[in-house]
């Protein structure tokens, strides 16, 4: 799993992607390009078709804002429940937390540490035990790139 946020400027299929507004469409592309990038190193006969790269749509924290009262689960203050109520509200004016991402300011992670600045220090550690909290199912079904790359990884037969 990578971010698109933070891949670095050279990595495959980057070039033009965001002139495209759909993040679907311009995760695909990365997607193709970095498997092609993949099976051009490996060559064919080392199995480079179990590679099913992702890219996670813009980065992990989009994962967090599927349930963001779950983030209550590491954050368990009171103060904290305004913070969450308020990502919960910010969540609804997008498609899905997918979409989230205009600008490296307005990030998943850069909305959460707004709100839960102290997420910022924890976040490698916080951010597995609330995605852990959130579950495979709820992920799964607000998340359908995420979705859709597990269920290929499901189809995957030796």
């Amino acid at each position: 799993m990578f971010d698109l946020y933070r891949l670095p400027q050279e990595f495959p299929g980057l070039d033009g992607i965001f002139l495209n507004s759909n993040p679907y469409d311009k995760i695909a592309k990365v997607e193709k390009a970095f498997k092609e990038d993949i099976r051009n190193s490996l060559g064919e006969d080392l199995g480079y078709i179990k590679f099913i790269p992702y890219i996670q749509l813009h980065e992990f924290e989009s994962i967090l804002l599927v349930e963001p009262m779950k983030i209550m689960e590491y954050f368990i203050d009171e103060e904290h429940i305004e913070a969450c109520k308020k990502l919960l509200e910010m969540v609804k004016d997008f498609e899905s937390p997918e979409h989230i991402n205009q600008t490296p300011e307005q990030s998943p992670s850069k909305r959460i540490i707004r709100e839960i600045p102290e997420y910022e220090k924890v976040k490698a550690t916080a951010g597995p035990l609330i995605a852990e909290a959130i579950g495979m199912d709820a992920i799964m079904n607000i998340c359908k790139h995420f979705s859709d790359w597990i269920k290929r990884i499901s189809e995957i037969r030796d």
